[in-house]
């Protein structure tokens, strides 16, 4: 399900390079991550797609 290992990184010819995944989320998804209700792969399971659904409703 959590398809990115975001602790992984590639060592290249020119130097190190780490990966920063970015999901967009509701206000009141991140403040249930602040809050402790949900984790990030609790949520990211939960949306069904790397794209951004600026039209799909709060998922907590």
């Amino acid at each position: 399900m959590w398809p990115y290992r975001l602790d992984a990184g590639l060592d290249r010819p020119d130097g190190h390079v780490d990966f920063v995944l970015f999901i967009g989320m509701t206000d009141a998804e991140l403040r249930t991550l602040a809050d402790g209700r949900h984790d990030v792969r609790e949520l990211y399971g939960k949306y069904g797609s790397d794209l951004t659904d600026y039209r799909r409703n709060f998922l907590c």
